[in-house]
């Protein structure tokens, strides 16, 4: 069994996303975040890790996918500028080095033998432990090492942290993906859609603990490089 520190709210830096999402991300909580290619993982991620920047949280981001550089670079282009919090060390990134170029399976269990084991060390750093994504990781990982690792992301976001973790939708087996769906306190599933000759992305929320009702389980949004992520309510795409 697993207990947790009083459950809180901090917010998604995006009052809409936040009133849709029932207030926000639960803090502490293992938070999944579950899409296709180009539904929006690492935005929405970028967006949650604003938020919790603007809450005052200290934020520690492991990039197995990007470099320190291009993750910043595509961020500030869609207005969700992180450089001052890096610069100034609220926001700390590491990113594996070419990690979906050479990873092997020996390779992979390394890595994740560090994070395990580094995981008591950063919970007493961070507020916030994000990793995108876990997708290049898993592609080299038997099921029971995945289950395990999400049993101690469980077990760190159980002692006060938020732990966020991406993925690509098609990578786990059924039995991966049941164990992660008992074990997150927030499940959601990004993809995209067209109504109406209008193409946008949708946020489907599987399950947030704790958080009142929420009012609408699927939000379509728009990546705006002049406002961010731009809720478009779901009549309005349909048109």
């Amino acid at each position: 069994m697993f207990e947790y520190h009083e459950l809180t709210t901090i917010t998604t830096g995006n009052e809409e996303l936040d009133t849709r999402m029932g207030g926000g991300i639960p803090y502490p909580s293992l938070v999944i975040i579950e899409g296709s290619i180009g539904s929006g993982k690492t935005t929405l991620l970028a967006q949650f890790i604003f938020g919790a920047l603007l809450a005052e949280k200290s934020v520690l981001l492991l990039l197995t996918e990007q470099t320190t550089v291009q993750f910043l670079n595509q961020t500030r282009n869609i207005m969700i500028n992180l450089d001052k919090y890096y610069a100034g060390g609220a926001l700390s990134i590491y990113s594996l080095p070419r990690v979906s170029n050479v990873l092997t399976k020996e390779l992979a269990h390394t890595y994740v033998e560090r994070i395990i084991n580094h995981l008591p060390l950063w919970i007493q750093r961070f507020n916030i432990i994000a990793i995108d994504s876990l997708t290049p990781l898993a592609r080299e990982l038997s099921d029971d090492i995945i289950i395990s690792l999400f049993l101690n992301f469980r077990r760190a976001a159980s002692q006060g942290v938020i732990i966020f973790v991406t993925y690509h939708e098609d990578i786990f087996s059924s039995k991966v993906k049941n164990s992660i769906t008992a074990l997150s306190d927030v499940y959601l599933k990004l993809s995209t859609g067209e109504f109406g000759g209008r193409f946008v992305k949708l946020l489907h929320i599987v399950k947030i603990r704790g958080a009142p009702e929420v009012s609408e389980s699927t939000i379509a949004f728009e990546v705006d490089p002049a406002f961010g992520i731009k809720i478009v309510p779901i009549a309005i795409a349909k048109v």
